[in-house]
């Protein structure tokens, strides 16, 4: 049985329900959650959302915006189809840096994903993500790293992996249970890596139906 809804928490499941029908399956941010329920304090929103998330109405990822996943109704009805993470064409990922102007730097930027390394941490091939290149790092952080020595250059090619400090090594960890761990030597990593940023978001493009 559903655990039951407080009047606050039925209208902010509400407006995600509605925002992301009405926005081609885009969640909303906190603020416009915010905004759709006349509340303030992003503190509030957070709170209430950890309510729905710990009573099992929606899912959310780690350290990722625009990532509710709404899995039951009001009525505490399991949805046959979860509503997922999406948003529009390409041009449009860099407004999202600025609606999410709390969470994001302006030198955040955005890079494309190529491969399947990070899955389970819903970030998939073809998809975007937006990096924060403020430091320092922690362990468990989704990053983006360059392995200097291999590309030629500070911004050469990139992965995306969660990283952990283990004593005199790194390990660079996918999220696929197919792939192994990278681990690099401390003083390799010092030398022949750098860390570009944090991702933050995750943009799912709408596929278009011909």
């Amino acid at each position: 049985m559903a655990q039951k809804l407080s009047n606050m928490q039925q209208r902010i499941l509400s407006s995600i329900i509605k925002y992301t029908e009405n926005n081609d399956g885009r969640p909303p941010t906190y603020r416009e959650i915010g905004q759709a329920v006349r509340i303030t304090s992003l503190g509030q929103i957070a709170y209430h959302l950890k309510a729905l998330e710990e009573k099992g109405y929606i899912q959310r990822v780690r350290n990722i915006s625009r990532s509710i996943k709404v899995v039951k109704d009001g009525q505490g009805s399991s949805l046959s189809s979860p509503i997922a993470i999406a948003a529009g064409p390409p041009r449009t990922i860099m407004s999202a840096i600025e609606e999410e102007e709390q969470l994001f730097p302006k030198k955040a930027f955005v890079l494309p994903i190529e491969g399947n390394s990070m899955i389970e941490d819903a970030i998939f091939d073809g998809d975007y993500i937006i990096v924060d290149p403020r430091q320092p790092i922690a362990d468990g952080d989704i990053v983006v790293a360059t392995h200097l020595a291999a590309v030629g250059s500070e911004l050469g090619a990139a992965t995306v992996k969660r990283f952990y400090q283990e004593g005199e090594r790194i390990r660079l960890q996918p999220a696929n249970p197919e792939m192994a761990p990278l681990y690099v030597d401390a003083q390799e990593w010092d030398n022949e890596w750098r860390v570009q940023g944090q991702v933050k978001a995750v943009v799912h493009l709408l596929k278009s139906k011909k």
